[in-house]
């Protein structure tokens, strides 16, 4: 629930396009490109962890 709320204000706040939102909602990749930048909207991703 929280990754679709996370998308969806990056919509609403037209940091992404509509194309990227529905692919965002139909693959769940942990960042997406936008506009200005790229932005991380996995909300249980951690940083600095490797494999």
């Amino acid at each position: 629930m929280q990754y679709a709320f996370n998308v969806g204000r990056l919509l609403l706040r037209r940091r992404i396009t509509w194309q990227t939102f529905k692919y965002s909602l139909r693959e769940r990749p942990i960042a997406v490109a936008g506009r200005a930048g790229s932005y991380v909207v996995d909300p249980d991703f951690e940083h600095g962890t490797t494999l």
